[in-house]
């Protein structure tokens, strides 16, 4: 009997694996496993097929070896599909994972067409869409550029991913895309790290029940963003600041 083509494609990602790390074949194919279970799980959480960058695949999956590797391979496999065909092997490349709406659980085709109908229909349509005609599919063809003066948002996000830790005893934080989306449009915004970490450091310390409610998510920080910015935390005055604009930043 011919093996299904999910199973065939797992394979060869754990041949990949098995000959990048030089481990055996067994223990590749289940870290081929994790990392399609990472995927599957982002996207159903954020109700939303689109994964980010690169190095947005890589935080996902908990990636820690050959920086780029990851995303190009699972492309190639054809676990993921850029946005924009003509930038599909630039570093800053958007990809989301292809077929996600093909097999999805009953409850989660549901909860998306409830409360993101607009995504689960753009999801639907690019279901075996050829790779060059996915770009066309999508409307949501804006996504972040690198931020000004060269800044990278990478080593906001894993401060911001240690601090939440340690806010709530050593849990794993649950990271979606988006957060990587919200991280980088702050630091656009302010062009500057330390300014950007104050922030963060300000929100996570807020004990107020209302934020603590939410359990101190960057989706409640950029709807609140005023309050952390003013000159007790060096960010300047939130009446200075033209964020509106960039608070419903897409991919």
């Amino acid at each position: 009997m011919e093996k299904p083509d999910y199973l065939v494609k797992i394979e060869r990602l754990g041949l990949s694996i098995s000959r990048l790390l030089k481990i055996d074949n067994n223990t590749a194919r289940l870290i081929a496993h994790g990392v399609i279970e990472k995927l599957r799980l982002a996207c159903w959480e954020n109700l939303d097929d689109v994964l980010g960058r690169p190095d947005d695949i890589e935080l996902i999956c908990r990636w820690q070896h050959r920086e780029g590797w990851l995303a190009k391979r699972l492309a190639d496999i054809g676990f993921v599909a850029p946005l924009d065909a003509a930038n599909a092997d630039g570093t800053d490349a958007v990809y989301l994972l292809a077929n996600v709406a093909k097999d999805l659980p009953e409850y989660i085709r549901k909860k998306w067409r409830r409360y993101e109908p607009a995504k689960y229909e753009q999801a639907s349509q690019r279901v075996l869409m050829p790779k060059h005609r996915i770009a066309r599919a999508s409307p949501r063809k804006r996504k972040i550029q690198p931020t000004q003066n060269g800044l990278d948002h990478r080593e906001l996000i894993e401060f911001w991913v240690q601090s939440w830790s340690k806010k709530y005893h050593g849990r794993k934080y649950p990271f979606v895309p988006r957060d990587a989306v919200h991280i980088a449009a702050l630091l656009k915004q302010f062009k500057d790290k330390s300014a950007v970490k104050k922030i963060l450091t300000g929100y996570i310390d807020d004990k107020d029940a209302f934020v603590i409610a939410r359990g101190h998510n960057l989706s409640t920080l950029i709807g609140n963003l005023p309050r952390y910015c003013g000159p007790q935390n060096g960010a300047g005055d939130a009446r200075e600041i033209p964020y509106g604009g960039d608070t419903n930043i897409l991919l």
